[in-house]
């Protein structure tokens, strides 16, 4: 049995991109920063890094992020983790869940 499933709570670093692929599949990507925070054994200063993820959805599920995700919003991502290619290292979305949720520009 083979497994690759990622799950990660963060901030989207950018507003959501919404793109008509071929054959008019809808895809919404953005860069999502997860912060991992530690004690340092040594020094017993808190230490602090970010990594950002390269997030892709399709669909449904990308039309609703397109709509109510900003920059700034906290959202939980599930999803596969995809390497190599030209575009590098994605994670292609599941499931988002909204957990800072920002209206859209005018509602």
């Amino acid at each position: 049995m083979h497994l690759n499933k990622v799950s990660l709570i963060g901030i989207l670093a950018d507003d959501p991109v919404r793109e008509l692929r071929p054959k008019k599949t809808l895809r919404t990507r953005f860069h999502l920063v997860v912060n991992h925070v530690w004690i340092d054994a040594k020094t017993r200063q808190r230490q602090q890094s970010l990594d950002r993820f390269a997030v892709e959805a399709y669909g449904k599920l990308a039309e609703i992020l397109a709509a109510y995700v900003r920059k700034g919003s906290k959202v939980y991502v599930e999803g596969r983790l995809r390497t190599g290619g030209p575009a590098g290292t994605r994670i292609f979305a599941d499931q988002v869940i909204m957990l800072g949720h920002h209206a859209p520009e005018g509602g």
